[in-house]
């Protein structure tokens, strides 16, 4: 599952451990063509995708919605971008806009952030922090 990661997946699977850590506070991943849903301590595997799903939220909060669309050619699926304004999706995505073009578009307010490669010294440091290698 874990084999061949990028520094964009190693970047949200750290944002996935501080978001655990944080507390309760639901949110959701999309990561190996699954979509998890991280609530009160369990994790859901959301299936099928549907955009009729509903997930759970605090009025007044904003639910992050993690996508790692790395070992796929295509954008991720509709659920993780067609969303109203409580879900706020971090995509960490190629520099290909196959991935990203589709919902851009459907977000016009979407800020979209270069940045440079991980040295090997950063993403093995990253490799030592989140999986203790």
């Amino acid at each position: 599952m874990l084999k061949n990661i990028s520094g964009k997946t190693t970047w949200l699977l750290y944002a996935t451990i501080r978001l655990i850590q944080k507390g309760n506070e639901p949110f959701m991943l999309y990561f190996n063509s699954m979509l998890l849903l991280f609530y009160n301590s369990i994790v859901f595997e959301m299936v099928p995708f549907s955009s009729g799903v509903t997930v759970p939220r605090r009025k007044g909060h904003r639910m992050f919605m993690l996508i790692d669309t790395d070992q796929q050619k295509g954008p991720p699926p509709d659920i993780c971008t067609r969303c109203d304004g409580s879900v706020f999706p971090v995509h960490a995505a190629s520099p290909n806009p196959i991935q990203y073009s589709s919902w851009m578009n459907q977000r016009p307010l979407a800020i979209m952030i270069g940045m440079p490669l991980w040295s090997y010294e950063e993403l093995l440091a990253a490799c030592v922090i989140l999986f203790g290698l």
